[in-house]
């Protein structure tokens, strides 16, 4: 049963985040209100050709289907870089002197080229996401990146069957500075600015205001925020008037995906682009985000009561903060200055709702740097009544765990009868899987994400947020008078395995992934034990130790088992008795310990038998239980033995059953082979009881050119995190030679950045990291060049896997 919604395009818009930053973004607006969907667009600026790694962490949870610049008008370019030379047109061709005075003094509007800054920024952001990309002779490009409308990728909203066309609430051309952009981003903007628009005068009543932007109740609203069609006034209130953003929201709505757990509201603080671009971008992805400019009274000793009243949480929460109920942030300031925002928003709240008692850890300062951006609970716009259809689809799972359709779904026809009169609406398609078990949002080659019965041209998908995003048009050749049913794009899809999407990965830097040596002991035993969750719970698990006493470090039993319970057949072989399995056991029950033994045994790990010693040569023996008879054949000397009392290893009423392990299981713990189990049970254990997704695997190379490049013990892939995880025994990486230790180090960075990791770990069995260890990780990290734009990963310092208590797990920190 797969799930599937319509709905119009996500984009993100970049722009100018220098000192006219306020302008350039009211434009960005202006430009998006024209746009079918357009309020759900998101704001992205950019210093320079330079933009803040929080925005772009933002823009991937956000996950937009386009990310956009826009062409610069004549009249800005001469307003804002007068002089400039090579003014180009959209072709490219420069401007000569006489086409550029004419359209001066005629007032043209006519669009140039976006500026190379612009265009740079553009694709910095495009690198971080996933956006939809075609397949060229030179690699892969981006399908759009200059918003124009109309087009057929961006409809006027106007356009649509049904649209509104009256009266609307927007931010006026003459509005500028942050109060212009804090109305624009919240009702819209239906004039373009004026170049020359400066902060509005204060108004007499400047908390109604405060009141609407944050939300609330107004009472009356400035009239000058009304616009009316043909400039005919009509005696209408402006607070109870529809938005310009209105105009863009025919036949869709706003609905959320599922929340895991508690959202808490958030609040950005500062006056920067980059302050008002999180605001935007956070409250599109998850909602309950508001933007807390200067101009709205942040700096005041005690804060205004719509402050107080919107923070608080009055209307969601109406006993008041509960801890953690406000995150706190910013891009601009640091945290002192949020924490004492913190203790001002604590006082006011006490004082101006003489609120009893306010729980002084109800707001958290956190920096914009450590926001963490969940893979749930999005909120996003969809076609109404079109956004969570359930529809069955006959499907193959092959042996990696890629899942496949084998025949397409329906076509994605809207119901809507406005929408589908538009013969040139584009909307798009969201596939989500039932087991989640899809790696979402990053950038793969879309035909990867095709099924065999599907043409790579048939149309455009990528990995999205939901698991597959496609457009609904089909981009083949449509034949005239096609019926409207089959203009549309009907593909068969892949939900991706962990494995799978390696290939995909590898494949694009023409390299490919095997198992490594080490790695086909550990994928022959998860065969014989039916599943690597299986795998994972034996050499993972509480048995363990028993496991690891199998393999004793001499021939002598009195030194390797001292307590009697075990024999020692030889240096790295010995077996053991139940009562000594149950004795290193600790956790588990003698039941359950029975249960997990039964199951090994079953799958021919374990084996269970007799030790025995040979009446000719006097050998002892490990005989399995399968090869017991009244006479048995001696291992070593072929001798036929009768099966009595004398030949039984303690000489008994009754033999002792011992129980050994599979010669693959054998060098497999000898390899240290249990260490990625043992990680992978830390990594895929519950989550505040809950279970969590997740898939792995163990030891792979990447090749290029049959030679081998990097060899990683465990890549994971737990909820929405990437791990590329080195397993160690002991508490040094590479020896003690620092080169090796630095080629160590450095090969984990490289596969981590190919695959686009979320996480580097560093796990070992040992107490602790040696110090020389962990200044090596911090130094290679911080040195390694080949990072993607968007941020280094995340390094983890395991320690401890397989003692008695739980392993240590940290965050390693760097210096900014």
């Amino acid at each position: 049963m797969i799930k599937r919604g319509l709905r119009p395009a996500r984009t993100v818009i970049v722009f100018d985040g220098g000192d006219a930053w306020t302008y350039w973004a009211r434009r960005a607006l202006f430009l998006a209100n024209q746009v079918w969907g357009g309020t759900g667009f998101a704001l992205v600026p950019h210093r320079a050709g330079v933009v803040d790694p929080v925005l772009l962490r933002a823009c991937r949870a956000y996950d937009p289907d386009y990310v956009v610049t826009f062409g610069r008008t004549i009249a800005e370019i001469d307003h804002f870089h007068p002089g400039e030379p090579g003014a180009q047109d959209v072709r490219g061709a420069l401007l000569t002197e006489a086409v550029h005075a004419a359209a001066r003094s005629e007032g043209s509007p006519s669009l140039g080229r976006p500026s190379a800054e612009d265009r740079q920024a553009r694709d910095v952001v495009s690198s971080a996401c996933a956006p939809y990309q075609l397949v060229g002779s030179g690699g892969p490009l981006d399908d759009i990146s200059s918003l124009v409308c109309p087009s057929p990728e961006f409809p006027a909203a106007l356009d649509v069957p049904g649209a509104y066309r009256g009266h609307v609430l927007h931010c006026p051309p003459s509005w500028g500075g942050l109060l212009g952009v804090a109305v624009a981003s919240r009702a819209g903007v239906v004039d373009p600015p004026d170049l020359a628009a400066a902060e509005p005068p204060e108004n007499a009543e400047p908390w109604k205001l405060i009141r609407w932007l944050l939300d609330q109740a107004p009472g009356s609203l400035p009239r000058n925020l009304l616009w009316f069609p043909n400039n005919i006034s009509t005696g209408v209130l402006a607070e109870q008037s529809p938005y310009a953003f209105d105009r863009t929201t025919t036949g869709v709505g706003q609905v959320a995906s599922p929340w895991g757990g508690d959202k808490p509201d958030t609040a950005i603080l500062g006056d920067t682009a980059e302050d008002f671009a999180l605001a935007r971008l956070r409250h599109l992805t998850y909602g309950r985000t508001i933007w807390l400019p200067s101009i709205l009274g942040t700096e005041d000793i005690t804060l205004t009561f719509p402050i107080v009243s919107k923070l608080y949480g009055l209307k969601h929460r109406p006993r008041g903060w509960k801890s953690g109920d406000l995150t706190l942030t910013s891009v601009s300031r640091p945290r002192e200055e949020l924490v004492d925002f913190c203790g001002r928003l604590v006082a006011s709240t006490a004082a101006t709702l003489r609120a009893d008692s306010v729980p002084a850890d109800g707001a958290q300062a956190v920096p914009a740097a450590e926001l963490s951006w969940p893979g749930t609970g999005f909120t996003y716009l969809a076609v109404n009544e079109q956004f969570d259809d359930i529809l069955p689809v006959p499907t193959v799972t092959d042996e990696t765990g890629t899942t496949e359709m084998m025949a397409p779904l329906a076509a994605p026809v809207l119901n809507n009868p406005a929408l589908a009169a538009h013969h040139g609406l584009s909307w798009h398609v969201d596939i989500t899987w039932p087991d989640h078990h899809v790696i979402r949002g990053r950038r793969v080659d879309g035909s990867q994400l095709f099924g065999a019965k599907t043409s790579e041209w048939l149309t455009l998908a990528r990995s999205s947020r939901n698991g597959i995003s496609h457009r609904a048009d089909r981009l083949d050749s449509v034949p005239a008078g096609i019926q409207a049913d089959n203009q549309l794009a009907r593909p068969t899809l892949r939900n991706l395995s962990l494995a799978t999407y390696l290939d995909a990965k590898t494949n694009e830097r023409d390299m490919i992934t095997r198992i490594s040596d080490a790695g086909q002991r550990t994928a022959q035993l998860t065969r014989m034990l039916g599943g690597r969750s299986q795998f994972i719970a034996l050499f993972g698990g509480p048995l363990l130790p028993a496991l690891r006493d199998l393999l004793p470090a001499n021939s002598s039993t009195s030194d390797a088992y001292p307590a009697g319970d075990g024999v020692a057949l030889h240096a790295g072989e010995g077996v053991l008795s139940f009562p000594g399995i149950v004795d290193r056991t600790g956790k588990l029950s003698d039941q359950e310990i029975r249960a997990e033994l039964d199951r090994a045994l079953r799958a021919r790990v374990l084996r269970r038998g007799l030790v025995l010693r040979c009446q000719s040569c006097q050998s002892r023996q490990f005989l399995v239980v399968d090869k017991l008879g009244q006479t048995w054949p001696c291992e070593r000397c072929d001798s036929a033995n009768d099966f009595d009392h004398t030949t039984w290893h303690h000489s008994t009423l009754e033999p002792t059953w011992f129980y050994g392990l599979h010669p693959l299981a054998q060098h497999l713990l000898h390899d240290h082979g249990d260490v990625p189990a043992l990680l992978a049970a830390h990594l895929s254990g519950p989550e505040r009881g809950r279970p969590v997704k997740y898939q792995d695997v163990p030891e792979l190379e990447f090749l290029k050119d049959n030679e081998a490049q990097v060899e990683v013990d465990l890549i994971a892939y737990r909820e929405d995190t990437l791990i590329v995880a080195e397993c160690k025994h002991s508490d040094d990486l590479g020896g003690k030679v620092k080169a090796a230790r630095r080629t160590e180090i450095d090969k984990k960075c490289q596969a981590a950045a190919w695959i686009q990791a979320d996480q580097l770990v560093f796990a070992t069995t040992a107490p602790a990291w040696k110090p020389g260890a962990v200044g090596a990780i911090r130094a290679a990290v911080r040195e390694f060049k080949d990072w993607p734009v968007c941020t280094t990963p995340v390094v983890r310092l395991i320690t401890g896997l397989g003692a008695t208590r739980p392993p240590q797990d940290e965050v390693l920190t760097f210096n900014t």
